[in-house]
């Protein structure tokens, strides 16, 4: 089996994991498809932005939000040397980022607490 046939299905494998709450395979097989990617096409490509939003996504799911906040950083600068700003790819990746701002209380722009419940 070539190369090119084995990174999809170890990131669609990695995604079924996930969609089946078994986090730590799942980044088992995202982290060797991110590997392969690297090693056989390089980090400046469509295949390794989205592996590492696919990354992001876990640990968004697992509720660690700062990992999950740098992959998807670095998945919207990967994209973003591929794509134009206006690409769907990378518009997910900055609504997991606006989402997961939401979801900690902190502004995109500052990076502040924005939580203001509670506070004179």
């Amino acid at each position: 089996m070539e190369c090119h046939d084995i990174i999809p299905q170890l990131s669609n494998y990695g995604s079924l994991l996930l969609e089946q709450n078994i986090p730590e395979k799942a980044l088992y097989y995202f982290e060797a498809s991110k590997k392969l990617i690297s090693d056989y096409w390089g980090t400046d490509n469509s295949d390794y932005g989205i592996i590492l939003r696919q990354i992001g996504t876990l640990y968004a799911a697992i509720r660690d939000f700062d990992k999950a906040l740098n992959y998807f950083s670095e998945a919207e600068k990967v994209l973003l040397n591929v794509f134009p700003v206006n690409h769907p790819d990378i518009q997910i990746v900055r609504n997991y980022i606006s989402q997961i701002y939401g979801v900690i209380g902190k502004s995109i722009k500052t990076g502040k607490n924005t939580d203001k419940i509670g506070k004179k």
